[in-house]
Protein backbone atom coordinates (compact mmCIF):
# COMPACT_ATOMS: atom_id res chain seq x y z
CA UNK A 1 0.00 0.00 0.00
CA UNK A 2 1.25 3.57 -0.71
CA UNK A 3 0.11 6.23 1.51
CA UNK A 4 0.84 9.81 0.66
CA UNK A 5 0.54 13.49 3.17
CA UNK A 6 0.60 16.53 1.19
CA UNK A 7 2.25 19.75 2.81
CA UNK A 8 5.25 18.13 5.05
CA UNK A 9 6.87 21.33 4.81
CA UNK A 10 3.75 22.77 7.49
CA UNK A 11 3.84 22.35 11.07
CA UNK A 12 0.66 19.35 10.31
CA UNK A 13 2.33 18.06 7.93
CA UNK A 14 4.99 17.69 8.75
CA UNK A 15 3.89 16.08 12.54
CA UNK A 16 1.66 14.08 10.28
CA UNK A 17 4.52 12.24 8.66
CA UNK A 18 6.88 12.10 11.79
CA UNK A 19 4.02 10.07 13.57
CA UNK A 20 3.46 7.94 10.08
CA UNK A 21 7.09 6.82 9.70
CA UNK A 22 7.70 6.50 13.55
CA UNK A 23 5.24 4.28 14.24
CA UNK A 24 6.47 2.14 11.14
CA UNK A 25 10.07 1.90 12.64
CA UNK A 26 8.29 0.67 16.01
CA UNK A 27 6.85 -1.78 14.15
CA UNK A 28 2.96 -0.51 14.79
CA UNK A 29 1.26 -1.59 11.80
CA UNK A 30 2.19 -2.26 8.12
CA UNK A 31 5.41 -0.75 6.52
CA UNK A 32 3.76 1.38 3.96
CA UNK A 33 5.94 3.13 1.20
CA UNK A 34 5.30 6.92 2.46
CA UNK A 35 5.77 9.40 0.02
CA UNK A 36 5.86 13.31 1.62
CA UNK A 37 5.18 15.89 -0.91
CA UNK A 38 6.53 19.49 -0.19
CA UNK A 39 7.62 22.69 -1.84
CA UNK A 40 10.78 22.91 -0.13
CA UNK A 41 12.68 20.54 1.16
CA UNK A 42 14.75 22.84 4.13
CA UNK A 43 15.00 20.82 7.14
CA UNK A 44 13.03 17.35 5.75
CA UNK A 45 16.32 15.32 6.49
CA UNK A 46 14.74 13.51 9.39
CA UNK A 47 11.65 12.78 7.79
CA UNK A 48 13.66 10.62 4.94
CA UNK A 49 16.40 8.78 7.51
CA UNK A 50 12.96 7.51 8.69
CA UNK A 51 12.08 6.06 5.36
CA UNK A 52 9.41 9.01 3.98
CA UNK A 53 10.46 9.36 0.63
CA UNK A 54 10.22 13.23 0.01
CA UNK A 55 8.87 14.79 -3.37
CA UNK A 56 9.74 18.24 -3.72
CA UNK A 57 7.05 19.79 -6.70
CA UNK A 58 5.50 22.87 -8.33
CA UNK A 59 1.98 21.83 -7.47
CA UNK A 60 0.76 23.32 -10.58
CA UNK A 61 3.02 20.91 -12.84
CA UNK A 62 0.89 18.39 -13.95
CA UNK A 63 3.37 16.01 -14.88
CA UNK A 64 5.71 16.04 -11.60
CA UNK A 65 2.08 15.90 -9.58
CA UNK A 66 0.82 12.67 -11.69
CA UNK A 67 4.11 10.95 -11.23
CA UNK A 68 3.70 11.49 -7.78
CA UNK A 69 0.68 10.17 -7.20
CA UNK A 70 0.74 7.32 -9.76
CA UNK A 71 -0.14 3.86 -7.56
CA UNK A 72 -1.06 5.89 -4.38
CA UNK A 73 -3.77 4.50 -2.49
CA UNK A 74 -4.53 6.88 0.77
CA UNK A 75 -4.09 10.68 0.58
CA UNK A 76 -4.07 13.26 3.68
CA UNK A 77 -4.50 16.15 2.31
CA UNK A 78 -3.08 19.26 4.02
CA UNK A 79 -3.57 22.38 2.63
CA UNK A 80 -0.53 24.28 1.48
CA UNK A 81 0.29 27.26 3.09
CA UNK A 82 0.94 29.51 -0.01
CA UNK A 83 -1.04 32.08 -1.74
CA UNK A 84 -2.27 29.22 -4.24
CA UNK A 85 -3.92 27.40 -1.35
CA UNK A 86 -6.86 27.10 -3.46
CA UNK A 87 -5.97 26.03 -6.97
CA UNK A 88 -2.97 23.78 -5.18
CA UNK A 89 -5.87 22.15 -3.48
CA UNK A 90 -8.30 21.56 -6.44
CA UNK A 91 -5.09 20.34 -8.46
CA UNK A 92 -4.26 17.46 -5.70
CA UNK A 93 -7.67 16.29 -5.43
CA UNK A 94 -8.41 16.05 -9.05
CA UNK A 95 -5.12 14.59 -9.92
CA UNK A 96 -5.82 11.73 -6.72
CA UNK A 97 -8.78 11.09 -8.19
CA UNK A 98 -7.55 10.58 -11.69
CA UNK A 99 -4.39 8.47 -10.68
CA UNK A 100 -6.68 6.20 -9.05
CA UNK A 101 -6.43 7.24 -4.98
CA UNK A 102 -8.91 4.91 -2.96
CA UNK A 103 -9.34 7.16 -0.16
CA UNK A 104 -8.78 11.04 1.07
CA UNK A 105 -8.69 12.12 4.53
CA UNK A 106 -8.69 16.19 4.21
CA UNK A 107 -7.04 18.63 7.20
CA UNK A 108 -9.39 21.71 7.48
CA UNK A 109 -10.40 23.88 10.37
CA UNK A 110 -13.42 24.13 12.77
CA UNK A 111 -15.91 26.90 12.61
CA UNK A 112 -15.44 27.44 8.60
CA UNK A 113 -19.28 26.23 8.05
CA UNK A 114 -20.25 28.70 10.50
CA UNK A 115 -18.38 32.45 8.53
CA UNK A 116 -20.82 32.09 5.10
CA UNK A 117 -22.27 35.26 5.94
CA UNK A 118 -19.36 36.77 6.29
CA UNK A 119 -17.55 35.62 3.81
CA UNK A 120 -16.02 38.87 2.81
CA UNK A 121 -13.81 39.18 5.92
CA UNK A 122 -12.48 35.30 5.48
CA UNK A 123 -10.70 35.00 1.89
CA UNK A 124 -7.92 32.31 3.35
CA UNK A 125 -10.67 30.20 5.54
CA UNK A 126 -12.81 30.55 2.67
CA UNK A 127 -10.67 28.89 0.57
CA UNK A 128 -10.19 26.16 2.49
CA UNK A 129 -14.15 25.52 2.59
CA UNK A 130 -14.40 25.30 -0.61
CA UNK A 131 -11.81 22.71 -1.24
CA UNK A 132 -13.91 20.75 1.35
CA UNK A 133 -16.42 21.01 -0.96
CA UNK A 134 -14.16 19.85 -3.68
CA UNK A 135 -13.08 16.72 -1.97
CA UNK A 136 -16.99 15.73 -1.15
CA UNK A 137 -17.95 16.18 -4.57
CA UNK A 138 -15.03 14.22 -6.12
CA UNK A 139 -14.81 11.44 -3.45
CA UNK A 140 -18.10 9.81 -2.35
CA UNK A 141 -18.82 9.56 1.44
CA UNK A 142 -17.25 6.39 1.54
CA UNK A 143 -14.06 7.33 0.19
CA UNK A 144 -13.44 10.87 1.91
CA UNK A 145 -13.08 12.05 5.18
CA UNK A 146 -12.85 15.38 6.93
CA UNK A 147 -10.93 16.34 9.92
CA UNK A 148 -11.30 19.74 11.37
CA UNK A 149 -8.98 21.14 14.26
CA UNK A 150 -9.04 24.23 16.43
CA UNK A 151 -6.24 25.75 16.44
CA UNK A 152 -2.33 24.33 17.60
CA UNK A 153 -1.57 24.76 21.23
CA UNK A 154 1.80 25.10 19.88
CA UNK A 155 1.02 28.38 18.58
CA UNK A 156 1.60 30.02 22.14
CA UNK A 157 5.67 29.48 21.50
CA UNK A 158 5.53 32.20 18.92
CA UNK A 159 4.03 34.16 21.45
CA UNK A 160 6.70 33.17 24.30
CA UNK A 161 8.81 36.36 23.49
CA UNK A 162 5.81 38.22 23.72
CA UNK A 163 5.44 36.97 26.99
CA UNK A 164 8.49 37.43 28.51
CA UNK A 165 9.00 40.76 27.85
CA UNK A 166 5.94 42.65 29.02
CA UNK A 167 4.59 39.77 30.72
CA UNK A 168 1.27 39.84 28.74
CA UNK A 169 -0.59 37.69 26.38
CA UNK A 170 -1.61 38.99 23.12
CA UNK A 171 -4.64 38.03 20.54
CA UNK A 172 -6.88 40.56 18.42
CA UNK A 173 -9.38 38.59 20.34
CA UNK A 174 -12.12 40.38 23.01
CA UNK A 175 -11.59 39.34 26.57
CA UNK A 176 -15.41 38.02 26.76
CA UNK A 177 -15.01 35.43 23.62
CA UNK A 178 -14.05 31.83 24.46
CA UNK A 179 -12.49 29.32 22.07
CA UNK A 180 -10.04 26.31 22.18
CA UNK A 181 -6.81 25.15 21.39
CA UNK A 182 -5.68 21.34 21.03
CA UNK A 183 -2.33 20.03 21.25
CA UNK A 184 -0.87 18.73 18.06
CA UNK A 185 0.51 15.67 19.63
CA UNK A 186 -2.88 14.58 20.09
CA UNK A 187 -4.22 15.70 16.89
CA UNK A 188 -1.64 13.75 14.52
CA UNK A 189 -1.99 10.50 17.24
CA UNK A 190 -5.70 11.32 16.34
CA UNK A 191 -5.29 11.33 12.17
CA UNK A 192 -2.77 7.86 12.52
CA UNK A 193 -5.33 6.20 14.28
CA UNK A 194 -8.32 6.64 11.92
CA UNK A 195 -6.00 6.24 8.82
CA UNK A 196 -4.28 2.91 10.11
CA UNK A 197 -4.83 1.61 13.10
CA UNK A 198 -8.90 2.24 13.33
CA UNK A 199 -9.71 3.07 9.41
CA UNK A 200 -13.41 1.01 10.04
CA UNK A 201 -13.78 4.39 12.00
CA UNK A 202 -13.64 7.42 9.32
CA UNK A 203 -15.02 4.63 7.18
CA UNK A 204 -18.56 5.13 9.35
CA UNK A 205 -18.02 9.16 9.43
CA UNK A 206 -17.10 11.58 7.10
CA UNK A 207 -16.16 14.57 9.34
CA UNK A 208 -14.68 14.85 12.78
CA UNK A 209 -14.22 18.14 14.62
CA UNK A 210 -11.23 18.08 17.10
CA UNK A 211 -11.16 20.43 20.29
CA UNK A 212 -10.36 20.02 23.74
CA UNK A 213 -13.04 19.63 26.19
CA UNK A 214 -13.19 23.17 27.10
CA UNK A 215 -13.73 26.33 25.97
CA UNK A 216 -11.75 29.36 27.77
CA UNK A 217 -11.49 33.38 27.11
CA UNK A 218 -8.22 34.88 26.79
CA UNK A 219 -7.49 35.97 30.45
CA UNK A 220 -8.28 32.69 31.13
CA UNK A 221 -5.85 31.56 28.65
CA UNK A 222 -2.97 34.07 30.26
CA UNK A 223 -3.74 32.56 33.84
CA UNK A 224 -3.48 28.50 32.64
CA UNK A 225 -0.03 29.85 31.20
CA UNK A 226 1.14 31.71 34.34
CA UNK A 227 0.16 28.45 36.35
CA UNK A 228 1.69 26.03 34.28
CA UNK A 229 4.91 27.95 33.18
CA UNK A 230 5.33 28.78 37.33
CA UNK A 231 6.02 32.48 36.75
CA UNK A 232 4.40 35.61 37.64
CA UNK A 233 1.38 37.12 36.77
CA UNK A 234 0.60 37.29 33.01
CA UNK A 235 -2.30 39.54 32.31
CA UNK A 236 -4.63 39.60 28.58
CA UNK A 237 -4.61 42.61 26.59
CA UNK A 238 -6.02 42.99 23.39
CA UNK A 239 -4.14 44.24 20.40
CA UNK A 240 -5.06 44.93 17.00
CA UNK A 241 -4.77 42.65 13.69
CA UNK A 242 -1.99 44.50 12.08
CA UNK A 243 -0.25 44.26 15.50
CA UNK A 244 -0.05 40.69 15.62
CA UNK A 245 0.22 40.77 11.68
CA UNK A 246 3.71 43.07 12.09
CA UNK A 247 5.05 40.60 15.32
CA UNK A 248 4.55 37.34 13.49
CA UNK A 249 6.21 38.48 10.51
CA UNK A 250 9.09 38.99 13.03
CA UNK A 251 8.90 36.08 14.50
CA UNK A 252 9.13 34.67 10.95
CA UNK A 253 12.99 35.16 10.91
CA UNK A 254 13.48 35.12 14.58
CA UNK A 255 16.81 33.22 14.94
CA UNK A 256 14.63 30.83 18.29
CA UNK A 257 12.48 29.83 15.57
CA UNK A 258 15.22 29.12 13.20
CA UNK A 259 15.92 25.27 14.12
CA UNK A 260 13.60 22.30 15.53
CA UNK A 261 14.81 21.87 19.32
CA UNK A 262 17.17 18.67 19.64
CA UNK A 263 16.50 15.98 22.31
CA UNK A 264 14.40 13.37 23.28
CA UNK A 265 11.99 12.24 20.53
CA UNK A 266 10.04 9.55 22.15
CA UNK A 267 7.66 10.38 25.20
CA UNK A 268 4.71 9.00 26.26
CA UNK A 269 1.56 10.83 26.24
CA UNK A 270 0.67 13.68 27.22
CA UNK A 271 4.14 14.22 28.22
CA UNK A 272 6.70 16.94 27.12
CA UNK A 273 6.59 18.56 23.35
CA UNK A 274 9.31 17.03 20.85
CA UNK A 275 11.54 18.44 17.93
CA UNK A 276 8.29 17.48 15.21
CA UNK A 277 5.51 19.76 17.11
CA UNK A 278 7.82 22.63 17.61
CA UNK A 279 6.47 25.71 14.90
CA UNK A 280 9.30 26.93 13.15
CA UNK A 281 9.48 30.75 11.79
CA UNK A 282 9.66 29.83 7.87
CA UNK A 283 6.02 28.33 8.37
CA UNK A 284 5.31 31.60 9.18
CA UNK A 285 4.33 32.59 5.20
CA UNK A 286 2.01 35.70 4.38
CA UNK A 287 -1.14 32.88 4.01
CA UNK A 288 -0.37 30.79 7.37
CA UNK A 289 -0.49 34.56 9.20
CA UNK A 290 -3.60 35.41 7.53
CA UNK A 291 -5.30 31.96 8.08
CA UNK A 292 -4.51 32.97 11.62
CA UNK A 293 -5.76 36.09 11.58
CA UNK A 294 -9.13 34.74 9.99
CA UNK A 295 -9.28 31.93 12.85
CA UNK A 296 -9.03 34.52 15.57
CA UNK A 297 -11.96 36.69 13.74
CA UNK A 298 -14.13 33.68 14.22
CA UNK A 299 -13.59 33.95 17.72
CA UNK A 300 -14.13 37.24 18.04
CA UNK A 301 -17.70 36.46 16.18
CA UNK A 302 -18.51 33.94 18.95
CA UNK A 303 -18.22 31.11 16.22
CA UNK A 304 -15.63 28.82 18.37
CA UNK A 305 -17.30 28.68 21.38
CA UNK A 306 -18.12 24.96 21.24
CA UNK A 307 -16.52 21.23 21.66
CA UNK A 308 -17.05 18.17 20.87
CA UNK A 309 -15.98 14.72 21.88
CA UNK A 310 -14.15 13.35 18.84
CA UNK A 311 -11.12 13.52 19.73
CA UNK A 312 -11.17 12.43 23.27
CA UNK A 313 -13.38 9.16 21.94
CA UNK A 314 -10.72 8.39 19.32
CA UNK A 315 -7.57 8.90 21.01
CA UNK A 316 -9.53 6.73 23.88
CA UNK A 317 -8.31 9.18 26.46
CA UNK A 318 -8.23 12.79 27.77
CA UNK A 319 -7.00 14.80 25.22
CA UNK A 320 -3.70 17.25 26.93
CA UNK A 321 -5.53 20.45 28.22
CA UNK A 322 -3.56 24.04 27.78
CA UNK A 323 -2.77 23.71 31.89
CA UNK A 324 -1.11 20.69 30.75
CA UNK A 325 0.87 21.58 27.90
CA UNK A 326 2.24 24.70 29.47
CA UNK A 327 3.24 22.58 32.82
CA UNK A 328 4.88 20.05 30.33
CA UNK A 329 6.67 22.43 28.12
CA UNK A 330 8.36 24.57 30.85
CA UNK A 331 12.26 23.79 29.44
CA UNK A 332 10.88 24.60 25.77
CA UNK A 333 9.35 27.73 26.60
CA UNK A 334 12.47 29.01 29.20
CA UNK A 335 14.77 27.81 25.91
CA UNK A 336 12.85 30.85 24.11
CA UNK A 337 13.25 33.74 26.57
Amino acid sequence: MIQLITSVDTLIGYSLAYVFLSKQQHGLGKRNELRLLCRNKEGLEPLEKMGGKIIQVNWQDKKQMQDAFSGVNYVVFVPSNTNQCHNDGENVVKISKEQGVKYMTMMSIIGIDRIQQESRHFQYLNEIAELEKCVQQTFDKDHHCIMRTAMMSQIFYYLAPMVENKNTLCFPIEESRKWCTVDLHDLAEAVYQLSVECPQLSENKAMFQFTSTKTMTCEEMAQTMSRGLEQGPIRYNKITRDELRQYLTKMRDDRRFKDKPKGEEEQRRPGPDTSHTFPLGRYLTECAIEVLLEYFEMVNLGKLDFVTKDLEQVLNRQPQDLHGFFKNNRNQFRRLK
